[in-house]
């Protein structure tokens, strides 16, 4: 398809105790939390697309391209969105998450601002075929706080916080595919 850059925007469960419903995290990293292997009654998570016996890697998540997320930040700095914006961890999960003790769990363990189901699948196929990603969640719940339902009524309106927040994004990741542009014309008319 020729894609220069891929940005992906949704809903999420917040994991850090300073945000709220509403904000949005822009992932400076994706963790994918529930890959791995059960062993001594645990799951040992272990980076997706390897195996420790026979491809084993140290690494653990992956990890934004700073030139996009400098553009991303640039362009955001000035956005007054009515939400919050932080840069930080998203963990990815296949399952809902309701329960606190799971939400501190993996808050400590991996230092996620926020879970959701996709990012980690997203980061992983990006990055094998060398494809700059970003992912961009507004905060639908807080994976489990008692003093709110697990799903608010208000998932419309944190869906179009992502979207608006998305799209400003996508403004930002347009002059990069252009200097990209330029960087190889330059280069050939150099060679």
């Amino acid at each position: 398809f020729g894609a220069r850059a891929v940005v992906f925007s949704g809903v999420a469960g917040g994991l850090r105790p300073d945000l709220a419903v509403g904000d949005v995290v822009i992932a400076d990293r994706v963790i994918q939390c529930d890959a791995g292997r059960i062993e001594d009654g645990r799951l040992r998570v272990y980076q997706p697309g390897h195996v420790e016996f026979f491809n084993p890697t140290d690494r653990l998540g992956y990890d934004v391209d700073p030139a996009l997320l400098a553009r991303v930040r640039e362009a955001l700095a000035g956005l007054e969105s009515g939400a919050r914006v932080v840069y930080d961890t998203v963990l990815t999960g296949d399952q809902y998450l309701h329960c606190e003790d799971t939400r501190t769990r993996l808050h400590a363990e991996f230092a996620g601002a926020a879970i959701e189901m996709e990012g980690g699948a997203l980061a992983q196929v990006c990055e094998s075929f060398g494809v700059p990603w970003l992912v961009v969640r507004a905060l639908s719940d807080l994976a489990f706080c008692p003093d709110l339902p697990a799903v608010t009524a208000d998932d419309a309106l944190h869906g179009r916080q992502a979207d608006a927040c998305a799209f400003e994004v996508a403004a930002a990741v347009k002059p990069l595919e252009h200097a990209e542009q330029a960087d190889r014309k330059s280069t050939r008319l150099n060679s």
